[in-house]
């Protein structure tokens, strides 16, 4: 998907900002919810994170409250992915994340 304002081949070639919302995540939810998706599954940290630890300096999220708010609001269940650190998980769980999908055993 993608939310730099190109059409994205996972959404039909639909735009993210031709969606209401106060934020780009928000507005990503409810494109998901206008197709009729009942689960959202968006990556866990951003493509521009320097690292997947929350600690690290300059660590970037991709799911925030606005996403998880506004997908809840629209009936959707969120299960991020690739959740493998701990500090990750926990923060996700605050946020009200419904589950989460990691490649730890």
């Amino acid at each position: 998907m993608s939310v730099e304002g190109r059409p994205s081949i996972w959404f039909g070639g639909m735009q993210v900002d031709d969606f209401p919302g106060h934020t780009r995540t928000a507005k990503l939810s409810q494109m998901a919810a206008s197709m009729g998706i009942h689960i959202l599954s968006p990556v866990a940290t951003g493509r521009q994170s320097p690292s997947k630890e929350t600690s690290h300096p300059g660590y970037i999220p991709f799911v925030d409250e606005a996403m998880v708010r506004e997908a809840h609001r629209a009936g959707l269940v969120v299960k991020p992915w690739t959740v493998n650190t701990l500090s990750v998980a926990e923060r996700l769980m605050e946020l009200g994340v419904d589950g989460l999908i990691s490649d730890c055993e």
